[in-house]
């Protein structure tokens, strides 16, 4: 099987597994090829198939159409995923990754060289988008908690509120406790609260040391 190098002619070094190469072509010129429909300087034959990440690391494209599968997964704008679709198409290489915005929607569009792959990672993206969005708009609340707290005079109301949004020590504290309190028969807001009584508490000693 044919790998065409499409950014640069094939010299020593510029190939992975030598052993396995049985033939080695450079064109006098980049020129078309049908075969991988763009151009190419030349090519390597093969034994056997490389892996995507061996023929990605080289830029290498194997000749013919191969399958690819699209995940596009579509977020509101809350976060929250309303669509998840999985198709196929045969093309000569990897279509492009995309990321746009539609009206208050997020679509994401990513390529996979197999189902499982696609079926896998899609998976664990979207939950790794999910708890991140969760996270930014968690911490939102609790900074806007606070300083309507500290307009009532409701706790200690000894945080440093002009640069909460950027403390990271004290909202990563803030999260941890209240993923501790967290409880779906307690209501969000008083839940939240709890963690603030004891944030503020947590600061006030590390004041004091």
């Amino acid at each position: 099987m044919k790998y065409y190098s499409v950014r640069r002619p094939i010299l020593p070094g510029g190939y992975p597994e030598k052993e396995l190469a049985e033939r080695i072509v450079n064109f006098d010129t980049r020129i078309y090829c049908q075969e991988i429909d763009g151009l190419a300087w030349g090519y390597v034959e093969y034994k056997k198939e490389l892996t995507q990440d061996q023929a990605d690391a080289y830029e290498l494209v194997l000749e013919g159409k191969r399958k690819y599968w699209c995940v596009t997964t579509v977020y509101d704008a809350h976060g929250r995923i309303t669509a998840k679709i999985i198709k196929e198409t045969e093309a000569f290489r990897r279509p492009l990754n995309l990321f746009k915005r539609i009206k208050k929607k997020k679509l994401r569009r990513e390529w996979f060289d197999s189902l499982e792959e696609a079926q896998g990672l899609s998976q664990r993206d979207i939950d790794r988008i999910y708890d991140t969005q969760q996270r930014i708009y968690w911490e939102a609340d609790f900074v806007n908690r606070c300083i309507d707290r500290r307009k009532a005079g409701i706790g200690c109301c000894n945080l440093p509120y002009e640069s909460l949004a950027d403390e990271r020590e004290i909202l990563d504290k803030a999260y941890s406790l209240y993923e501790n309190e967290e409880d779906c028969s307690v209501p969000y807001h008083d839940t939240l609260d709890q963690a603030i009584d004891q944030v503020e508490q947590w600061y006030g000693l590390e004041l004091k040391d």
